[in-house]
C-alpha cells in the first residue's frame, strides 16, 4: 500500500521492490501529472508478455555489472539488489515487472492519462448522498473507531444527524462526516451535532 506523495524515482523504486506483488496506490494523484511517472506506469501496465521498466541515471547501475556479490546472499539476486539499494540507494537500470496495480483516486475519469486507462479497467464510482447513507446503515452496528466498537445508540444518533444534512449540505455527506459526528459526540459536548455541522460544512 502506497499513500500520498511519491516522486518518479520513488515510483520506480516501489515498482522494483514490489515487482511480483499487488501494489495499491491510494491518493497518489501527483503521479498522474508527471510525464515520467506516467511513462513508468505505461511500461508496468503494458500488454506485452514481458514488461520491462527502465531508468538510466546516476541512481541506477547495469545489472550486467552488479556492484555487489550475489554469492553473499545465497545466490538470490533480488535480495542482493534490495540490500544494495538499502545501503546505497541505487537500483538496477532495468527490470521485469510481473506484478499488478490498483489505483484508488478521487480524480475523475477524464483526468486520468488515456494511455494508462487503455491498459487498465476503470471503475468509476459516484455515490449519491442517499447511497452513502445506505452504505453506512449497512455497517451499523459493527462500526469501529480506532479499533474500538462504538455503541449502537451513538451510531444511530450520528446517522440521524447525517441524514439531516442530506438536503441542506449534500456535498458533505460521507463516512468521514459520520465519523466526525461520532467523535464529537464522544467528547461529551451537548452541542456535538451543531459543532460537527458547523466545522464540516
Amino acid at each position: 500500500l502506497i499513500k500520498g506523495q511519491t516522486s518518479p524515482f520513488g515510483l520506480y523504486a516501489s515498482l522494483f521492490l514490489n515487482r511480483d506483488k499487488l501494489i495499491v496506490f491510494d491518493d497518489t494523484d501527483a503521479i498522474w501529472k508527471d510525464k515520467v511517472a506516467v511513462n513508468l506506469l505505461k511500461a508496468a501496465l503494458d500488454s506485452d508478455d514481458e514488461r520491462l521498466i527502465s531508468w538510466n541515471s546516476g541512481k541506477t547501475y547495469s545489472p550486467d555489472y552488479p556492484p555487489y556479490e550475489i554469492a553473499e546472499f545465497g545466490g538470490n539476486e533480488h535480495e542482493a539488489q534490495i540490500a544494495y539499494f538499502a545501503a546505497e540507494q541505487k537500483l538496477p537500470n532495468e527490470f521485469l515487472f510481473e506484478g499488478k496495480i490498483i489505483f484508488l483516486s478521487n480524480l475523475g475519469r477524464d483526468e486520468l492519462d488515456s494511455a494508462v486507462k487503455n491498459r487498465s479497467y476503470v471503475i468509476d464510482i459516484n455515490l449519491t448522498p442517499e447511497d452513502i447513507v445506505r452504505r453506512i446503515k449497512s455497517i451499523i452496528p459493527g462500526f469501529k473507531i480506532n479499533g474500538k466498537k462504538v455503541a449502537k445508540e451513538d451510531q444511530m444518533e450520528a446517522l440521524a444527524a447525517l441524514e439531516e444534512m442530506v438536503d441542506s449540505n449534500p456535498k458533505y455527506i460521507s463516512i468521514r462526516t459520520f465519523i466526525q459526528f461520532l467523535k464529537t459526540k464522544a467528547s461529551g459536548s451537548p452541542r456535538w451535532k451543531d459543532l460537527t455541522m458547523r466545522y464540516t460544512s
